[in-house]
């Protein structure tokens, strides 16, 4: 997930079919609910449980303050310009399944479930 600082804040873009952004909504974790529910398999009685997910939520910020009226601007901006990334620092509650905010923990995880194959 990738969300926007600045006059919105920790929050996405939601299109319509046509490309129009229709509204700006925060992360949640209503949004995040299915990741939480998958955090909460057993991986050992579900086979369609991945074994590790990584969620990272990705705060984008930039000297620009632009103003997006559809997906092809939104994208456009994002190739186009220099800007910074860290990490939200939302807290929500994922069980060992799920790693959050911590690509190098899951990495190293991943390295582990391999190597233990």
């Amino acid at each position: 997930c990738y969300s926007r600082r600045g006059d919105v804040a920790d929050k996405i873009p939601y299109f319509n079919k046509s490309g129009r952004i229709t509204r700006w909504e925060q992360i949640n974790e209503h949004d995040l609910k299915k990741y939480i529910l998958l955090s909460e398999d057993n991986i050992d009685n579900y086979m369609h449980t991945p074994n590790k997910t990584l969620v990272l939520i990705v705060n984008i910020s930039s000297d620009e303050s632009p103003q997006y009226r559809d997906a092809a601007e939104y994208k456009r901006f994002y190739q186009n310009n220099d800007f910074s990334l860290t990490l939200s620092p939302k807290n929500f509650n994922f069980e060992s399944a799920v790693v959050y905010n911590n690509y190098e923990l899951f990495i190293t995880k991943i390295v582990h479930v391999i190597l233990s194959i």
